[in-house]
């Protein structure tokens, strides 16, 4: 009997794996047509869930593993300090807060989970859930544009899930699930290259050139040999590569002016040579950061439209992130980066089962980092991939030790 009972725990225990982890989805790829106080009020218990989740079996994880946590904390609390100090509107104080909250119990959950080797069942959830809102989402934006896609001109889109970029960060993710949960090489390089020519040709149809460009900057990664990941895979390469990436066009608008580069951006990107006002709204940037330096704007700001009168943002990852929650904030984020890129590095190095997994979150981290570059992308997806990085190296580190055991 009491056999019995501990058997029946157990199946339960590993049933609400699934169930918590497909609740948070809807957060990282969020219906944003839906916008309504019941679907905001679904997230929260959702959020809740698994808070509750984390907290009960937080004995699980080792007391190192909240440094990590800790710095997510904090990151988060800046966050929320921004849009206070700000008075921005409740609205946004009460999003801020809640995305605070959220990303502090991604990591957490995930280390929960990652100590018990479930780091699989987390994406696989994952998988299941945007296999469903993405086929929901790409039917209705063919077969009811009027209501599910509305691109006239410059307009970016009103799909299911939002404007086009959120179409193509979340077809990108599930990409990017698909490489991480299938095992045979051979298969995974098939299903890659699949899904890059489906990803390029929904790009196409929703004129997201920089997702287009960003999926194939994704395989060129995976495809690189042992040595050049290595060196790639170092915190070194990673902070260099993403401190370029906020200066790049900035300091160098005039490579805009060579002439090869012009007529590919004009001719083949179909393009104009200011990347579509980007080049105009990076003079505003300065002013803006050093009238509020530490804390930024707030969540949910719109001073870049009201300063420039016609951009939304000042159209890289880097400097929006500073505007919007200011240079403390980005610092901690920059240290978030690098504990937990430094953290795989370090097994990277080892040579164990877990390279390819780790490379693929990496490459992911470049991705990101590349389409920053013109992209305001610092954001859930973002994390979620160091999110992902972080766990994994927790369960290779517990499979070091003997702790789980991989068939």
């Amino acid at each position: 009997m009491k056999i019995n009972v501990k058997l029946e725990k157990k199946i339960q225990h590993l049933e609400i794996i699934p169930i918590i982890s497909f609740l948070l989805f809807f957060k990282i790829v969020n219906i944003e047509f839906i916008n309504s106080p019941v679907y905001t009020l679904a997230e929260y218990i959702f959020l809740f869930v698994a808070a509750l989740y984390s907290f009960r079996h937080a004995n699980k994880i080792n007391k190192e593993e909240y440094r990590v946590i800790s710095i997510v904390a904090i990151l988060g609390i800046c966050i929320f300090i921004s849009a206070c100090i700000n008075h921005v509107e409740s609205y946004y104080i009460r999003a801020a807060a809640y995305y605070a909250v959220y990303l502090t119990i991604l990591f957490f959950y995930l280390a929960v989970i990652a100590s018990d080797g479930k780091v699989n069942e987390f994406l696989k959830a994952g998988k299941i859930y945007l296999t469903i809102v993405l086929c929901i989402n790409d039917v209705l934006m063919i077969l009811l544009p009027d209501v599910f896609y509305n691109i006239h001109e410059r307009d970016i889109g009103t799909c299911l899930l939002g404007n086009k970029f959120s179409v193509a960060y979340a077809h990108m993710l599930y990409i990017f699930i698909v490489c991480f949960l299938e095992q045979n090489e051979a298969k995974r390089k098939k299903k890659l290259f699949i899904c890059s020519v489906i990803m390029s040709v929904l790009c196409i149809f929703i004129d997201c050139t920089t997702a287009l460009l960003a999926i194939w900057v994704f395989v060129f990664l995976y495809f690189l040999g042992p040595k050049i990941r290595n060196i790639l895979s170092s915190p070194i390469s990673v902070i260099l590569v993403f401190g370029l990436s906020s200066v790049l066009l900035i300091l160098f608008s005039d490579i805009l002016n060579f002439a090869p580069l012009r007529f590919f951006i004009e001719n083949i990107l179909h393009r104009d040579a200011t990347l579509t006002g980007r080049m105009e709204v990076y003079p505003y940037i300065s002013q803006l950061v050093s009238n509020h330096k530490w804390f930024g704007y707030g969540y949910g700001t719109t001073i870049v439209k009201e300063t420039t009168i016609w951009y939304a943002n000042v159209q890289n990852a880097f400097w929006d992130f500073i505007i919007r929650y200011g240079i403390i904030t980005m610092i901690i984020m920059v240290v978030l980066l690098v504990f937990v890129v430094h953290r795989q590095h370090k097994i990277v190095k080892k040579k164990d089962m877990f390279q390819y997994y780790l490379w693929f979150g990496v490459c992911m981290i470049y991705v990101y980092i590349f389409m920053g570059i013109g992209e305001i992308v610092y954001g859930i997806y973002f994390f979620f991939y160091i999110a992902i990085i972080n766990a994994v190296c927790i369960e290779s580190e517990i499979t070091f030790a003997g702790g789980i055991t991989h068939d």
